[in-house]
């Protein structure tokens, strides 16, 4: 009887062992599985990162130096001036470099490293044969339009630009006042519009809110805010357009569609 008592109670002890065995490999197998989880979404939120970080290398990019002055780099890195002379960041080598006048504040082209084969064009090539002329250069296309149109600019000696890089459409007006082929605009859907605002030598920004409207780009960005200055920040507040994007100088941004 005694044995039979023994027995039982040895083969309760040897059950319970067992189940104990079974709930620990559960948890270390539980254990397990949340950190390969873990790690797996450790490896997709790099993997974004890297992503984002690669869209960005490889996106259209525009430098605002100051002033009237900017740099563009289309995706595959064709690098494109225009009118340099405010700021830094003149030591990426240009494709292309636009004037759209010969003021001082605006042609300092000895200011930019330039590869051997880089294309000038200046409102002297962009005017030539008394239109308005176009480029297309290393897939960069450049259309020439009216600018100037007051007293300080004539308008027969000045241009502004609208430049295509891979696909997105820059509107560099230029130093201007409102002009005619400005009501044009809309039909070509830009994506971009940079209008000075400096109410000395060209219109106010009261003004060049009311040209916004009219253009109708996606994005509206004061510059030449200031006659010798880089940037002035109330004016630039002033220009109370739709769409009013405000860039400070030494500031890249990557250009979109949108």
């Amino acid at each position: 009887m005694n044995l039979k008592k023994y027995i039982c109670m040895f083969g309760l002890l040897m059950l319970l062992l067992l189940l104990a065995s079974c709930q620990t490999t559960t948890q270390n197998a539980s254990t397990a599985e949340t950190t390969d989880i873990t790690d797996a979404s450790a490896i997709k939120i790099q993997a974004s990162q890297e992503t984002t970080e690669n869209n960005g290398d490889s996106a259209a990019k525009l430098l605002y130096q100051g002033h009237a002055s900017l740099r563009l780099t289309s995706k595959d890195g064709t690098v494109i001036y225009v009118d340099p002379y405010a700021g830094d960041g003149y030591d990426v080598p240009a494709d292309i470099i636009l004037v759209t006048h010969q003021h001082s504040d605006h042609n300092q082209i000895q200011l930019v490293t330039q590869k051997p084969d880089c294309t000038i064009i200046s409102n002297a090539e962009a005017l030539a044969g008394g239109t308005h002329n176009s480029f297309s250069v290393k897939g960069i296309d450049i259309q020439s339009v009216e600018a100037g149109n007051n007293p300080n600019h004539d308008i027969t000696q000045c241009v502004g630009y609208i430049i295509t890089i891979d696909g997105i459409k820059v509107y560099v007006a230029g130093d201007t006042s409102k002009t005619d082929q400005m009501s044009t605009f809309a039909d070509m859907g830009l994506n971009y519009a940079f209008l000075p605002c400096d109410g000395t030598y060209n219109m106010d920004a009261k003004t060049a809110a009311e040209c916004a409207k009219l253009i109708n780009a996606k994005h509206n960005i004061p510059y030449h805010t200031h006659p010798g200055e880089l940037f002035d920040e109330q004016v630039a507040e002033n220009f109370d357009a739709p769409n009013r994007l405000i860039i400070q100088p030494g500031d890249e941004i990557v250009l979109t569609g949108d």
